[in-house]
């Protein structure tokens, strides 16, 4: 899962940063130098200046952090950061927690009151086994596609927004993630032909 991505970044990220030739590597180091000065003529390790040593040291750095971004660029796909931009635009608008615009229970009923919408609501089918009752939606957007957005509130009594949107253009790409972004749990996925992005509060 996406969590897991994250961690594994973190962790590579961590690793590389923190990562310096140790003495015995040094050590051997200046062994090669040495003995290969002796061999072909070139400038002994005595006589070679500190600011030698250290560029050669930064240099093996360096070339270790190119491939750590080059395993970062390759694990990560432009499809994660599409739905990390979905998620974290879903989450804003879940925190505003704005008045619907239209009350009903019914998805039927307010499929018809939202007119607008380029695409047919529907009910997924996680949310049929009755444990969450509709309060009713608004209209928005998610990465300039117009959206639905609808109020559920679960068995508890929590809030939760249900965000149903065509995956056209960007949106193509993605198909499924979790993420928590400022204390907010969203979790995408494709239902009925639609992408789906329920926002709400992290698991009690």
């Amino acid at each position: 899962m996406k969590s897991e991505l994250d961690n594994f970044d973190q962790r590579l990220r961590k690793y590389y940063a923190s990562q310096s030739l140790s003495g015995t590597t040094l050590t051997r180091l200046t062994h090669t130098i040495r003995t290969t000065s002796r061999t072909s003529g070139a400038p002994s390790v005595a006589r070679l200046k500190p600011w030698v040593i250290i560029a050669g040291v930064c240099s093996s750095l360096a070339v270790v952090g190119v491939i750590a971004l080059l395993v970062l660029a390759l694990w990560h796909s432009p499809a994660d950061d599409v739905a990390r931009l979905a998620a974290g635009e879903v989450a804003t608008n879940h925190h505003k927690q704005l008045a619907v615009e239209f009350s009903t229970a019914d998805v039927s009923q307010l499929r018809e009151q939202m007119s607008k919408l380029d695409f047919s609501l529907v009910m997924p089918q996680r949310f049929q086994d009755g444990r969450h009752r509709l309060v009713g939606g608004r209209y928005c957007s998610i990465r300039g596609q117009i959206a639905a957005q609808l109020r559920l509130v679960d068995a508890h009594g929590y809030a939760c927004t249900l965000y149903e949107v065509r995956p056209v253009d960007a949106l193509a790409s993605v198909s499924e993630g979790r993420f928590e972004i400022d204390g907010c749990e969203v979790e995408l996925w494709k239902d009925n032909g639609l992408l789906m992005v329920l926002a709400r509060a992290p698991h009690r």
